[in-house]
């Protein structure tokens, strides 16, 4: 483990290519302008019964995240969803019933004031849909 890096936030974000995406959860992290990020991620290392390490996974703390949200002055999720309105961060998304190989569309910038985001499940809906 790195002193420097015990959350693996660091090593973590050198290996994700953000100009391929990221989850509406992820883009908290990367462009919701926290002070330290790396306070929400986990360090999940997972080992096998001979003890030989198979694979080392950070995720974002969801309990963290909510505290770091009632801290913070500037709510994260409000600037993330103000980079998307104002087309700085590009969204893309499927549509509902579209099928599983259709490729993801890009969601125009104005489209973001009447969706309804889900940070949690990295998904948005229309303001006023119902779900079935």
């Amino acid at each position: 483990m790195d002193d420097n890096d015990p959350t693996g936030f660091k090593s973590a974000r050198r290996r994700t290519d953000l100009s391929q995406g990221v989850t509406l959860r992820d883009a908290i992290l990367y462009y919701g302008d926290l002070e330290s990020p790396e306070k929400l991620y986990s360090r999940h290392v997972l080992t096998s019964s001979a003890g030989i390490l198979e694979s080392v996974r950070c995720v974002l703390d969801s309990d963290a995240l909510l505290s770091e949200y009632n801290r913070s002055a500037c709510n994260p999720r409000s600037r993330v969803m103000a980079k998307l309105l104002s087309g700085e961060l590009l969204g893309t998304g499927m549509r509902s019933g579209a099928p599983l190989a259709a490729a993801p569309e890009k969601i125009h910038p104005d489209v973001w004031r009447i969706l309804v985001p889900d940070f949690n499940a990295s998904s948005a809906r229309l303001e006023n849909s119902v779900e079935e």
